[in-house]
């Protein structure tokens, strides 16, 4: 059996430039599984007791094998499947396109084959396909093998060989599992699904949900969460539901939208809408969260992402209003409740004062800042302290903490920036990225200074930042440079990678409560002076800090 497979010569091309990451890509194939399952359920449950759908995601370093028990694909839905632009006959469903399966192979791989068993057939089939050859030698059509087979067996399996993925290593294959786990958390955790990789299976713990006292009216205690439906002017509807995070986490906060029952954005870190939650380390940027069902909502090619052309501005103005509605005031709620301190520690008894005097040789003094290779992250913990009484020594310790801090953050930005000058580079600039993921951080990074630089020249304030659009940048814009760029550029610099990135995040804590005026214990900013030994120590003799 011949297939027609005939598009422009220079179409097949272009589906390896497709702004696809691994996740999404592998997405496909798993959509089509779902869907394949769903269009036949009722007779798959029939043919097996205790059916269940199980899809197999193998993956090493040069071949991705995707195989599943749902249907299998008969002849005349093969023959679509494998034309191009060929939508299905169900395209209100995940594989609506009727392009995925062959533009996220080309993007994956040079070459795959299909095999397929439909549960109502006695016949096997297979089609090879080489991308290079396709759009080299324009070839537009390829044979399907049948096999004959005897049985009830139904089936698909796809192997995708001579990978063109950059650098599949350990971080690549957990971002997959991560990835996918959150893309189908409602299919797995309705347990209709099963999901392997690697032969691990993939699971989505659902996020524990505060349980307080209202802040406001009757002051009840009950489980933060409320029924988000409303519909906008164009009869678009959006369901779902919105509650509070038990424990603050900016990754877990934000939004998440799905679209026939699969995430298309807010994978792993909440989509964070600013007119919401706010700018910054906020409250409710840590807190409120949201799993919205978009399904009247068009999607981009990729599926990444939700298009709301003109409808936005409704939209966000319409969910502020469902969040702060009714008994359950998710955003007053997020600002005002108390939440639950670490216990402070217990205070000395005079005996025991006098005990441990400056004469006494027993004496504990504040921890001394340790050698490079001895330090431990570990042994600095949170303290939670009542700042009351001598506010005139609070105010001491927060200004040399701020001024450690101070010094810290600008002895990185030198270092960046001497960097790029002697490599030539620019860590800012989105097109010396190849990872789209990294791409995105860039384009953050990016819209933040442009910013403040516009907040500056709407309000007609005279900037004291250098030129260097670097002192445009927070502190965590700069962790993330580093981040990225680790391997490459800063490794000659450090110890090691997980301990300069340790630090570097454990300062993005102590910034954000020196600059949201929280009080820092003795611990916390003897470790500010350690890390400031920690980058001029290794940094000193290697770059011109002045």
């Amino acid at each position: 059996m011949e297939i027609d497979i005939t598009l422009p010569q220079q179409a097949y091309a272009i589906f390896e430039s497709l702004n696809y990451t691994p996740w999404n890509a592998v997405g496909e194939f798993v959509d089509n599984s779902i869907q394949s399952y769903l269009n036949n359920k009722e007779k798959l449950k029939k043919l097996e007791d205790n059916y269940k759908l199980k899809i197999y995601v193998k993956l090493d370093q040069n071949r991705l094998e995707i195989s599943d028990n749902a249907s299998g694909i008969d002849e005349d839905n093969l023959k679509k499947g494998l034309k191009p632009a060929t939508k299905p006959d169900f395209s209100d469903g995940l594989s609506e396109f009727g392009m995925g399966m062959k533009t996220a192979s080309f993007w994956l791989c040079r070459k795959w084959k299909i095999i397929s068993k439909h549960f109502d057939s006695n016949k096997e089939f297979t089609a090879e396909f080489d991308n290079v050859e396709i759009y080299t030698k324009d070839i537009r059509k390829i044979i399907v093998y049948p096999r004959a087979v005897d049985n009830k067996e139904h089936y698909t399996k796809l192997i995708l060989d001579e990978l063109v993925l950059d650098g599949i290593n350990e971080k690549t294959i957990e971002d997959l599992k991560e990835n996918l786990a959150s893309m189908y958390r409602y299919h797995i955790r309705d347990e209709e699904v099963e999901i392997y990789f690697n032969n691990e299976k993939l699971n989505f713990k659902k996020y524990d949900i505060l349980i307080g006292k209202r802040t406001y009216g009757d002051n009840k205690e009950i489980e933060w969460r409320k029924k988000i439906d409303f519909t906008l002017l164009s009869g678009k509807k959006i369901t779902g539901f919105a509650g509070l995070l038990e424990t603050g986490n900016p990754i877990k906060a934000g939004f998440t939208f799905f679209r026939r029952n699969r995430v298309i954005e807010g994978l792993v870190e909440g989509v964070k809408i600013i007119e919401i939650l706010g700018t910054g380390n906020t409250k409710r940027s840590q807190r409120v969260f949201a799993e919205l069902h978009l399904d009247s909502f068009s999607v981009s090619h990729t599926k990444d992402k939700i298009l709301f052309g003109t409808e936005e501005f409704e939209f966000r103005e319409k969910l502020k209003g469902s969040l702060e509605e009714g008994d359950t005031k998710l955003l007053i709620q997020a600002e005002k409740f108390k939440y639950k301190e670490k216990p402070r520690r217990k205070q000395k008894s005079k005996k025991e004062k006098q005990e441990t005097s400056d004469d006494s040789p027993q004496e504990k003094k504040s921890p001394p800042v340790k050698n490079v290779l001895e330090i431990n992250i570990s042994d600095f913990e949170d303290a939670t302290i009542d700042v009351k009484g001598n506010i005139n020594q609070f105010s001491e310790d927060m200004k040399n903490a701020y001024g450690e801090m101070y010094k810290i953050e600008n002895v990185i930005r030198i270092l960046i920036k001497n960097i790029e000058f002697n490599k030539g580079t620019s860590f800012l600039k989105e097109s010396n990225y190849s990872d789209v993921d990294d791409k995105k951080i860039i384009r953050k990074i990016n819209y933040g200074i442009d910013r403040i630089k516009k907040d500056e020249q709407e309000k007609g304030s005279l900037s004291i930042r250098g030129k260097h659009d670097l002192y445009y940048t927070n502190f965590d814009a700069l962790k993330e440079i580093i981040s990225l760029n680790y391997e490459k550029f800063f490794s000659d610099f450090f110890v090691t990678e997980k301990e300069t990135l340790g630090v570097l995040e454990r300062l993005y804590y102590y910034r954000n409560n020196i600059a949201h005026n929280s009080y820092l214990d003795t611990e916390e900013r003897n470790y500010i002076s350690w890390a400031l030994k920690f980058f001029l120590t290794q940094l000193n003799g290697k770059i011109n800090l002045n």
